[in-house]
């Protein structure tokens, strides 16, 4: 079965998400995962273990379409 196919029939109740775990990720490669994702996924569960570069991620994460993909974000206080 082709994955166009399968995406074709998933109900509203069946998503497919990705979950991104991280500790003071490079965020150029952290963009390039998620943009990556934003054609394969309808949710990115994304967890940062209180990075240091926190404001850069949220920053990115703000400009991503939420119309393309429902972003949940978890900040953790440590790591």
């Amino acid at each position: 079965m082709s994955e166009e196919y399968i995406i074709e029939r998933l109900t509203v109740s069946e998503k497919i998400a990705a979950i991104i775990v991280t500790y003071n990720p490079d965020i150029e490669i952290l963009q390039q995962q998620i943009e990556i994702l934003l054609s394969q996924v309808q949710i990115i569960v994304y967890v940062d273990n209180a990075s240091l570069n926190a404001s850069r991620i949220n920053d990115f994460i703000s400009l991503i379409d939420k119309e393309r993909v429902q972003i949940i974000l978890i900040e953790n206080e440590d790591n």
